[in-house]
C-alpha cells in the first residue's frame, strides 16, 4: 500500500515537472500562453510559484513585439496575463503597471510559499463575457490572482509598486 502511495505521488510530480518543462520561453502568441495558462491550471503551489517567476522575467525581459502585414491585417503582439495580489479585504495590488527589471527582481524573490495562500488564475477562454466585464482587454491573456498569506507581504508589495 505505501508502495502504491508513493508510486502515486511520483507519477503526479512527474508530470508537473514534464508540465513545466514543456513550456518555451518567451511566450509571445495566446496559443504559447494559453499553453502556459493550461499547465499553470494542473500544477500544485510550489510549481506555480515557480512558473510564475520564470514568466514574469520572461514577460520583463522580452520587448513587445508587433507586426503588421497589409494582406490579411494580421496583428501579433505579445499576450501577457494580468497580475494582481490580495490580502484580505485590502484593495487590489495591480502587479502589472510597473513590471521594471528592479520590480521583478523584487518581487520573485519575495513571491514564496510562506508567503502565499493560493493563486487562481482566470483564463479568458472559460469566462470571456465576465472577465471582460471586470478587467477588458488587459484580462485577455488571462488573470493571475495572487492571494497573499500575511500583510507583511502584501504592504511590500505595495512599497513596491510605488517605486
Amino acid at each position: 500500500m505505501k508502495s502504491l502511495i508513493l508510486l502515486t505521488a511520483l507519477f503526479i510530480t512527474s508530470l508537473t515537472a514534464n508540465a513545466q518543462q514543456e513550456i518555451e520561453y518567451p511566450i509571445i502568441t495566446k496559443e504559447q500562453n494559453l499553453n502556459w495558462l493550461k499547465a499553470f491550471i494542473n500544477s500544485d503551489l510550489e510549481t506555480e510559484i515557480n512558473l510564475i517567476h520564470d514568466r514574469i522575467i520572461s514577460d520583463t525581459s522580452t520587448i513587445e513585439i508587433s507586426t503588421h502585414k497589409r494582406k490579411g491585417d494580421k496583428i501579433i503582439s505579445h499576450c501577457k496575463p494580468f497580475y494582481f495580489v490580495t490580502f484580505e479585504d485590502n484593495e487590489p495590488l495591480n502587479l502589472s503597471i510597473n513590471l521594471t527589471s528592479d520590480f521583478v527582481l523584487d518581487f520573485i524573490d519575495l513571491l514564496t510559499i510562506e508567503n502565499v495562500n493560493h493563486i487562481k488564475v482566470l483564463n479568458n477562454d472559460y469566462t470571456k463575457v465576465r472577465m471582460n466585464a471586470f478587467y477588458g482587454s488587459r484580462g485577455d491573456c488571462g488573470v493571475i490572482h495572487i492571494d497573499a498569506s500575511n500583510r507583511k507581504f502584501y504592504e511590500y508589495v505595495n512599497d513596491l509598486r510605488a517605486r
